[in-house]
C-alpha cells in the first residue's frame, strides 16, 4: 500500500537530516562512497551483485532509522509504471514528493521538490565532488523497462537456469537506471546511489529477488553464491551471509509489504509461461546497449544472453505504447487479457481442459474471443490481502503501522501506479 502524506515527508526529512546534520552526515558520506569507489570492482559483475546490494540498502537503512526508528526503506514498483515511469506523483513538486524533472536552462539540474538544488547537498562536505547536483532526463520515449508481465516470465525460469535469471535481471536494473530518467541522469553515472531515487529502485529490485527466493531453498541458496568463498567489498560477510531475508546483519529479519498492485503480480504468476506469452503487450525489453558501459559485465554475454531469452519467452501478440491506453498503458499489457485468461484458465480445470491442453490454432481462437468479452474479474478480496510474515526474535525494527504486538521490519511501497496522477492515488489524504 502506498504512503500518506506524513509518513512520506518522514521519509524525506530523514533522508535529508541524514545527508546535512554533521551528526551523521559522516556515516552517510562513507556508506554512499563506498558504493562508488567500489562501483567497477565486482558489485556490478554476477558475483557480488545482488547480495552486496541488499547488505548496502540495509546499511542505509539503519542509517535513517538512527534519526527516526519507525522509518523503513520504501520501494517504486516500477514495472508497473514502466509505460510512463515519470507521469506519477512521486515526481510532484511538493515537499512530500520527490521533485521532478530537471531544467533543461540550467544543464537539466533538478530545481523542483525537497532535493532542489542546491538548497539540498546531493555530495555533502567540501570535497571535490561537493558541487556535484542531481540531474534528471525525462525524455522516456521508447519503453526499455522490465514490465510486470516480463517479470512474470522471468519467474518461470527454474534454479538450474539461475545464471540466465540473474543476467536478465541485472539487464532490466541497468535499463532502469539509464532510460527511465535519462541517459545523462545522475541515476545513470557511478554517483547514482547518491540520488534519494537510488534506493526506491534498489529496495524494489530486492523484493522480486526476494519473491523469486521464497519458491524454495533451492531458489533462495543458490549454489552460484553458496560456493563464493570471497567476503563481498567493504564488508565481513559472504554472499550466503545475506542470502535469507529473516536472518540479516544484527539480527534483524526483513519483510515486505504488499503494494496495491501485488494482486497482478500474483495472478501473472500463477499462469503457464505459454499463458503468459498469450496476453498483449509491449514486447520482452532487451538491454539498452548504452547502459553496458557503465557496468562491470562483458557486454557480448549480457547482450546475448537477453536476446536467447527473448527468442524463447516472446509474447505472441506484441502491441506498441501506442496501442495502449490509460493504466494499461503505464503497466504495458492489456489487464484485460490477464484476467480473460485467469478465468478462463479456472473454467477449463473445473471441467478438466487447460488452455495449454489446446492446439496453436485453437489457442489463437481462444484469444481473439477472450479479448472480445467485455466482462472483468477482478478479485476484489485478494488486492489488500497481506501475508503473515516470519519474525525472527529479538528484531530490532518495526514497521510505521502495527499488526497486533508482532514486530517486524518491513519495506513501504512508496507508489506504485495510480491512476493519472491528479487522483494521488498511494497518497492518503
Amino acid at each position: 500500500m502506498g504512503l500518506s502524506k506524513k509518513e512520506r515527508l518522514r521519509y524525506i526529512n530523514a533522508i535529508k537530516t541524514l545527508s546535512t546534520h554533521p551528526r551523521y552526515q559522516r556515516e552517510y558520506y562513507d556508506l554512499l562512497e563506498t558504493h562508488e569507489y567500489h562501483f567497477c570492482k565486482a558489485l556490478h559483475c554476477s558475483v557480488f551483485f545482488l547480495p552486496w546490494h541488499r547488505w548496502f540498502i540495509l546499511r542505509y537503512e539503519n542509517l535513517l532509522r538512527k534519526i527516526d526508528p519507525d522509518i523503513t526503506l520504501v520501494y517504486l514498483d516500477w514495472s508497473m509504471v514502466m509505460g510512463t515511469p515519470w507521469d506519477i506523483n512521486l515526481w510532484d513538486d511538493n515537499d512530500y514528493s520527490f521533485g521532478g524533472n530537471g531544467d533543461p536552462a540550467v544543464n537539466h539540474v533538478v530545481n523542483t521538490g525537497p532535493f532542489k538544488q542546491p538548497e539540498w547537498k546531493m555530495v555533502p562536505g567540501s570535497g571535490p565532488d561537493s558541487t556535484l547536483e542531481i540531474k534528471r532526463y525525462f525524455n522516456y520515449t521508447k519503453p526499455d523497462i522490465a514490465s510486470a508481465l516480463h517479470l512474470a516470465i522471468l519467474f518461470k525460469l527454474k534454479p538450474r537456469d539461475f545464471m540466465e535469471w540473474m543476467t536478465v535481471y541485472q539487464c532490466w536494473h541497468n535499463n532502469f537506471h539509464c532510460s527511465a530518467l535519462g541517459w545523462n541522469s545522475t541515476m545513470c553515472k557511478t554517483k547514482s546511489a547518491w540520488t534519494p531515487e537510488f534506493f526506491l529502485h534498489h529496495t524494489y529490485f530486492d523484493k522480486y529477488w526476494s519473491e523469486w527466493q521464497e519458491q524454495g531453498d533451492d531458489y533462495r541458496f543458490s549454489q552460484y553464491w553458496m560456493n563464493q568463498t570471497r567476503f563481498m567489498q567493504a564488508t565481513d560477510y559472504l554472499p550466503r551471509d545475506v542470502l535469507d531475508l529473516k536472518y540479516q546483519e544484527g539480527n534483524v529479519c526483513v519483510s515486505y509489504e504488499e503494494s496495491s498492485d501485488d494482486w497482478i503480480h500474483k495472478k501473472l504468476r500463477n499462469l503457464t509461461l505459454n499463458q503468459l506469452r498469450d496476453i498483449r503487450g509491449l514486447q520482452i525489453v532487451p538491454l539498452t546497449d548504452p547502459g553496458t558501459k557503465y557496468f562491470d559485465m562483458s557486454h557480448k554475454i549480457f547482450l546475448k544472453t537477453m536476446h536467447d531469452f527473448i527468442k524463447n519467452n516472446a509474447l505472441r501478440y506484441p502491441v506498441t505504447l501506442t496501442d495502449l491506453s490509460g493504466t494499461d498503458r503505464a503497466r504495458g499489457f492489456f489487464l484485460h487479457d490477464l484476467l480473460v485468461i485467469t478465468k478462463t484458465r479456472e473454467e477449463k480445470a473445473a471441467s478438466g481442459i487447460g488452455v495449454d491442453d489446446l492446439t496453436e490454432s485453437k489457442r489463437e481462437s481462444l484469444i481473439e474471443e477472450l479479448c472480445d468479452r467485455e466482462e472483468s474479474f477482478v478479485d476484489v478480496d485478494s488486492v489488500r490481502k497481506q501475508k503473515e510474515k516470519v519474525n525472527a526474535e529479538d528484531i530490532r525494527m518495526k514497521p510505521l503501522e502495527r499488526m497486533g504486538e508482532t514486530k517486524k521490519c518491513t519495506c513501504r511501497e512508496l507508489d506504485g501506479y495510480s491512476e493519472p496522477k491528479q487522483h494521488e492515488l498511494g497518497i492518503a489524504a
